[in-house]
């Protein structure tokens, strides 16, 4: 089953209808409501919260749904998503971090562009942590206060995909 959500969009210069498609991905505890527009490489976009919905992230991706196939989850628990138990390990952070692999796997990707904000900015660097040879890159926008325990894994992912001249830079201007 696949709903159609037509949203136009004003982006200055140009007007286009972004049709999103709606669809369900069943995982190991639930049903995860994805939403996808446009063809082109993989980008997908992990919203804030927890409890919010891919609704806040549209603005910023509709415009590059011209040229990237953009996938809008609702994390586990959050917007149109189902969860059939409600606990502390259905709701635990390996689980989100299963549902963005199972995502990975149904889209047949081998690696993700992952485009975090706030709590999804945190969960996508947390992906990262866990999975980095399926990840290819990672736009963490608003990630808000890291946590100490965690900051070298942000340090780490956020010169990853650099290059080593460009690590080089970012150690000079770090200092």
């Amino acid at each position: 089953m696949c709903a159609r959500d037509r949203h136009e969009v004003d982006a200055g210069s140009w007007m286009s209808v972004v049709d999103w498609r709606e669809s369900r991905l069943r995982t190991r505890n639930g049903e995860i409501a994805l939403h996808e527009a446009g063809d082109g490489p993989t980008l997908v976009f992990l919203h804030g919260g927890p409890g919010l919905d891919h609704r806040l992230l549209r603005p910023l991706a509709e415009p590059l749904t011209r040229e990237y196939r953009c996938i809008l989850p609702d994390q586990r628990g959050s917007g149109g998503s189902v969860v059939e138990r409600l606990d502390a390990d259905a709701l635990h952070i390996n689980r989100l971090i299963e549902d963005i692999d199972d995502l990975r796997q149904h889209l047949g990707e081998k690696r993700l562009r992952l485009i975090g904000w706030s709590w999804g900015a945190a969960l996508a660097l947390l992906y990262g942590a866990v999975h980095p040879d399926r990840l290819e890159q990672v736009a963490a926008i608003a990630p808000g206060p890291i946590p100490w325990e965690l900051i070298d894994v942000y340090r780490a992912n956020r010169v990853r995909p650099l290059t080593a001249e460009e690590r080089t830079r970012h150690a000079d201007l770090s200092d």
